[in-house]
């Protein structure tokens, strides 16, 4: 079975409602970092700084991670530093501001690897709902959908847990596993946030609670399994 089969199968497989355990200790919450600037101890391109985010039930003087892209000519992204390991896991909240195109998340593999990561998804608008997809290094397939996710200024609570061959995300509570990968690498590290690409623009979205460990939570992969058909 292929990995685009299975990850068509889940898209109309509904998740298994589940609590999304830590990445580990350390939460970047991006308070005390300087309004305006961008995200210390990471790399930038375009429009990315720390910004005040105090919506969708978070305090007043909540700040976060904000990308925004309304330039065709510059592909705005952020991509934060870790160390190499087998095991990946990523925890954040994701709020979009304006959500004419679909952002990116991807869990970039070890040096010489594809450029577009191990693991990467895009959030793609449709309606009120977020359609999450997956690249397999040629195509992206649907591979979860979070429904009313795509409310502006509003926070979807998202964690990835991945290994080599498997990746499962946590998306407000509810569970979706996946095996549509983009390429093989002994190990994971970095992780990229980005707007749409070089070309498409009208996307404004924030990243708060950012949380990256090398290992897996315990309850990682007690859900959803791949079926074989």
């Amino acid at each position: 079975m292929t990995a685009g089969v299975v990850a068509l199968a889940l898209a109309v497989v509904p998740g298994q409602v589940a609590v999304a355990a830590p990445a580990d200790g350390t939460v970047r919450t991006f308070d005390e970092e300087a309004l305006g600037e961008p995200p210390a101890e990471c790399e930038t391109v375009g429009d990315v700084s720390i910004a005040e985010a105090g919506f969708g039930g978070a305090a007043e003087t909540n700040r976060a991670m904000r990308l925004v892209d309304q330039d065709s000519s510059v592909y705005t992204r952020a991509w934060c530093h870790y160390p190499q390991t087998q095991e990946r896991s990523v925890s954040y909240r994701f709020s979009p501001a304006q959500f004419d195109a679909g952002p990116y998340v991807a869990i970039q593999g070890a040096e010489g690897t594809s450029a577009n990561g191990v693991w990467r998804f895009t959030f793609n608008p449709d309606g009120d709902d977020i359609r999450i997809a997956a690249y397999d290094g040629s195509s992206f397939a649907d591979v979860a959908t979070v429904v009313d996710g795509a409310a502006l200024n509003e926070w979807v609570d998202v964690t990835i847990n991945a290994t080599l061959d498997r990746a499962e995300l946590i998306v407000n509570g509810v569970r979706f596993e996946t095996d549509r990968r983009n390429d093989a690498s002994p190990t994971m590290g970095d992780i990229y946030f980005g707007s749409a690409g070089f070309s498409p623009v009208g996307v404004d979205y924030y990243i708060d609670d950012l949380a990256v460990a090398g290992e897996l939570p315990e309850d990682a992969f007690t859900g959803l399994d791949i079926d074989p058909l």
